[in-house]
């Protein structure tokens, strides 16, 4: 992969991790939001609690993907990026246009899937 391909994928990156850190912080503000205002009727608490729930497994998930962001952001800066973890062939521009955060050729995953 050559600078400029890095340098593209470093934005794309990082551009992805500016958007989920506000996106987490918001939801986070929207949290404490709720919890502040638990309904006194217990008819109330279901939606309620189905909202903290909800809250509580996006900014689970958007963590997890800001930590694969920080892992091939580092792979970036070790020059591995774009590298198969499992074969070691370049993974296709294409797949990673795609997909930035994959670690795998399309083969290799395909085979770990299987």
């Amino acid at each position: 992969m050559d600078k400029s391909q890095q340098k593209h994928f470093q934005k794309i990156l990082e551009n992805r991790r500016r958007e989920l850190l506000a996106h987490v912080k918001q939801c986070e503000e929207e949290l404490a939001e709720v919890q502040a205002n638990k309904p006194a009727d217990h008819q109330d608490a279901a939606p309620w609690e189905r909202r903290q729930a909800m809250l509580r497994g996006q900014i689970e998930e958007e963590r997890d993907q800001l930590e694969q962001i920080d892992e091939a952001l580092q792979r970036l800066e070790e020059g591995t990026y774009g590298i198969c973890a499992e074969c070691g062939q370049p993974i296709r521009k294409e797949r990673l246009e795609a997909r930035p955060l994959v670690q795998y050729c399309i083969e290799c995953q395909a085979m770990l899937e299987g």
